[in-house]
Order: C-alpha cells, then structure tokens, then sequence
C-alpha cells in the first residue's frame, strides 16, 4: 500500500469513525425516553460493514470506538437504569458488542473470493450479507454476555438494579429492574440498526459512495489510462488526416504554378 493510498484510508476510516461515534452516542443518549429498549448496535452495523467492504480487515478498526461511544452515550442518560446498563463497569457488555461486531470481518471471506464492487452492485446480495450480519452480530454478542456474566450459555444473569419513582400521590416507590434482560433480548431491539443499515447501505450505493477503495482505485487508473490511450489515438489520426491534407494542398498548388508558368 503507497503512501497516497495509506493517507486515503486513514482519512476515510477517520471520517466513518466520527460519524458513527456521534450517531451512536447520540441514539443511546436519548432512546430511553422513546422505548423500554437498549439497543447496543444501530449505527455500528452499516459503518462496520462500509469500513469492511471499502478496507477488508483494515475496516474493523472503528469497533472499539464505536462501542465506547455507545456506552459513554448511554452512560450519561437521565433515566437511572440505562445508564446503569451502559455503564464503563459492565465489561461483559462491551467486550461482547466488540466480539459481535468483530464477527462482520467474516465479510471479507466473500469479499476475497468474489470482487467486492461486483457484489455490492447486486441490491439482493448486499442486502442479506447485511441480514447475515446483523443475525451474526446478535448470536455471538448474546452467546458470549451470557458465558462473561453466568460462565455458561443456559442460565440468565440476575443484575438487579433499584430505583425509585414517585406515584400518584407523591410518595416514593421503590422499583427494581434485571438490567441483563436489556441485552438478552437485545436483537430486538437491534432490529433498528438493521433497518438504518439497510437504508443506508442502499442510498450509499445508488450514490456509488459503496464500494471497495483499492478496487475503486484500480478501476479508476485503468479508466483514466483507457482515456488515455484513446486520446492518444485519436490525436494521431486527426493528425495524420492534417497531414495528409496539406500534402494534397501543397502537391495541387505545385500544379497550379506549373500550369501558370507554362501559359506564360
């Protein structure tokens, strides 16, 4: 990889990290007040999966800044139990999300074998890697919660969290919630990631945003040397068509003069 390239990918995987981090942040700051529900994936999916396709292996870099924007969103919420959920002490959580999102790198086992832009240029194709990796995503980060909080895959962990509330009359109830059901039944609520990365996914690719980087560039370099060549070859034949006028031109006034002097 040259230097122009390296200073490509940085900039772009830098570019695709801040956005993801402000959405994510964002979307586990406020969706508390909108539903019960702690997602722990939705903007992660489709930057994760841009990053994979644009950047194979090197596009899971963003992960770990993804999830901690997550949980540093989520931590500062006004409702006590999420942000007790989306704590930076609940490391099973956030190794867990790491591990799941981490999965997406699978990706680029198609990727290899098949060109990336040919099969991003399929909508039904793209689509169900989508699905198999929000499916993907769900199955491992549930799998390895339950082995970090209970050290087995059958048994559902008890993290008890009370807080209080005042009733109708004024008078503090206590209330108690199992924050691990938030991410055991965390697919669900992903789903809202699924359908922001297939949105996404399908405006990025009619707008031709979604697409291999280095292939993109190959493509590009062959392109440009294609018009090139072109030019070239069309540069000679206008020329050699000058050429072969003026020789005419000049032969036909050769006549004339010899015509001229010889009616003299």
């Amino acid at each position: 990889m040259n230097k122009s390239v390296l200073k490509y990918m940085v900039i772009d995987l830098l570019a695709l990290t801040v956005i993801g981090c402000i959405l994510e942040g964002l979307v586990s700051r406020f969706i508390g007040f909108l539903l019960d529900a702690a997602p722990t994936i939705t903007f992660s999916l489709l930057i994760v999966f841009i990053a994979v396709a644009r950047w194979k292996l090197w596009g899971l870099i963003p992960i770990p800044f993804l999830v901690m924007s997550t949980i540093l969103g989520g931590h500062f919420s006004e409702i006590s139990y999420y942000a007790a959920f989306y704590s930076f002490s609940n490391w099973q959580l956030i190794l867990s999300m790491m591990i799941g999102l981490l999965a997406i790198g699978l990706n680029v086992i198609l990727f290899r074998n098949h060109k990336t832009n040919k099969i991003l240029k399929s909508p039904w194709k793209m689509l169900l890697i989508l699905v198999a990796d929000y499916i993907i995503y769900c199955v491992i980060q549930f799998m390895f919660y339950r082995l970090f909080t209970t050290g087995n895959l059958t048994s559902v962990a008890n993290i008890p969290f009370i807080y209080y509330t005042k009733d109708e009359s004024g008078n503090s109830v206590e209330n108690m919630k199992n924050l691990a059901n938030y991410a055991e039944y965390g697919f669900m609520y992903n789903l809202f990631g699924l359908a922001v990365g297939v949105v996404g996914s399908l405006v990025l690719r009619s707008q031709g945003a979604l697409n291999n980087a280095i292939e993109k560039l190959i493509d590009d370099k062959k392109q440009r040397e294609a018009e090139l060549e072109y030019m070239k070859s069309f540069g000679k034949f206008n020329f050699s068509d000058e050429s072969e006028e003026k020789t005419q031109n000049d032969e036909s006034n050769k006549i004339e003069e010899k015509q001229d002097s010889s009616e003299q």
